[in-house]
């Protein structure tokens, strides 16, 4: 399998084994599922490039994890708070299993501090979430396992 494949199975396999987490897509954010098809909350990702260095490669990743926005008319309010937080669970266990957990064991290894990025009414269809753009760093002679 190539590296490429390695690094976006892990991924969408770490994010899927979350609770707060019932779909994971891979691709364009324009081709994000704007008809509210998709079991929500989701976690969407691209792959925005690859840097290969002498031992290691380093995968660019841009990922939103976003969930619909409910507005409640018997309550004051919505679940943005709600979406806020555990959508920034996700993203904070993904990030643990990287720096120091089972991930990190297995080689894929979180690069620096990434900054997470509110997302609230970017999207027509009244999603929030978070947005957070980082690297994951994997050893190069997982190319030729």
């Amino acid at each position: 399998m190539s590296v490429y494949l390695n690094v976006v199975d892990t991924l969408e396999k770490a994010l899927l084994e979350d609770i707060n987490v019932n779909t994971c897509t891979e691709g364009n954010i324009d081709d994000l599922d704007l008809a509210k098809k998709t079991i929500y909350p989701l976690s969407h990702y691209i792959v925005t490039q690859v840097e290969n260095q002498e031992f290691v490669s380093i995968f660019t990743i841009d990922l939103r994890c976003l969930d619909i926005l409910d507005i409640n008319k018997e309550m004051t309010g919505d679940n943005e708070k709600f979406i806020f937080n555990t959508q920034l669970e996700v993203i904070n266990k993904l990030f643990a299993r990287l720096r120091n957990g089972e991930l990190f064991s297995e080689e894929y290894q979180l690069v620096g501090n990434p900054t997470i990025e509110p997302v609230s009414d970017s999207y027509d269809n009244g999603l929030s979430g978070w947005a957070v753009i980082f690297n994951i760093q994997v050893s190069n002679d997982r190319c030729y396992k």
